[in-house]
Parts: C-alpha cells; structure tokens; sequence
C-alpha cells in the first residue's frame, strides 16, 4: 500500500518496481539461516526469519528493512503476541551486528496493518513492549548512539510519556 511505509519506501527508491530491491535482498541475505523457501501463487517465495534485516542505502543514508511479519495465504500480514516478541528480541540481535555505533530511528512496531493476534493493542502498550524489550537485550550503544522511536499520526496522542518506566 502506497500509505505504509513499505510502499512509501518502495515509491521513493524504486519506483521503477520491486525486482533490484529483491535481487539486492537476495544477495545480501543468501547466507542467512533459517531462510525457507515455499510456493506461494502471489508474493515473495523465500520467508526470512523474523527481525532479519537487510541493510540499503540510498542519497547517503542508511536505511535498515527487517522481517516484521508472517503472511498468510491471502498475502495478509499478521502476527502473534509470542511472535511480536521474539521477533524484538531478534530485531535488537540484529541491530547489534549491523549498526556501526550510529543511533537508530525506527517506528513503533505494530500500529499498521499488521494483525497482532486480532487483539486491541494500544501503541501505549506497543512502545512499553519495545523498551521492555531493548532493556532485556545484549544490545551494547556506543558512547552518544541513541535510540529514537517515531510516534506518528494518532499514536502521538495515544501514548503517555509519563507513564513510562
């Protein structure tokens, strides 16, 4: 969809279409493991793990795409909360082999289409999840890298920054 922000990224980037984006993400992650390969009639056929990230650059910036979700057979993204956060924990694993002591800008995970076990979740609950998660990881910054999490659209206004801990 051209209002995510896959699709904002793919319109800006390659918007001739998808096929150099997949070829770079082909090569970049041929040796990661855990890869399954599985027929699908619509979509990409090779599954990465989740929070694999594959790293692009483009107008000088470095920008980091990772495997957020499953999909069904309707090529509809979902999740469950077991899932949402092993794929946290992997996604900072992750982050901790490739981010070269720069600060990381990411969303909060979880307020798109993605379908977290068809459950309400807040993004007040959502950002709790991601600190939780980044408090428990092997993740080491470097001395003046930071972290910032991008509250967009409604989620600014659903979100107490005093509540958190």
């Amino acid at each position: 969809s051209s209002e995510s922000v896959e699709g904002q990224y793919l319109q800006k980037f390659y918007a001739e279409g998808a096929k150099e984006l997949d070829e770079r993400i082909t090569d970049q992650l041929s040796s990661v493991k855990g890869k399954r390969k599985r027929y699908r009639k619509h979509g990409k056929g090779v599954r990465y793990p989740l929070g694999t990230i594959f790293s692009d650059t483009k107008d000088g910036r470095r920008y980091l795409l990772t495997a957020f979700s499953r999909m069904d057979d309707s090529n509809r993204a979902y999740l469950s909360m077991k899932d949402y956060v092993n794929f946290l924990m992997a996604f900072w694993e992750e982050i901790d082999k490739v981010y070269d002591g720069h600060s990381i800008t990411i969303s909060l995970f979880g307020t798109g289409i993605v379908r977290l076990d068809n459950l309400n979740i807040s993004p007040q609950e959502l950002l709790e999840l991601i600190l939780w998660s980044f408090k428990h990881s092997r993740i080491q910054l470097a001395y003046g890298a930071i972290v910032t999490i991008l509250l967009y659209g409604e989620t600014d206004h659903q979100v107490n920054l005093y509540k958190l801990t």
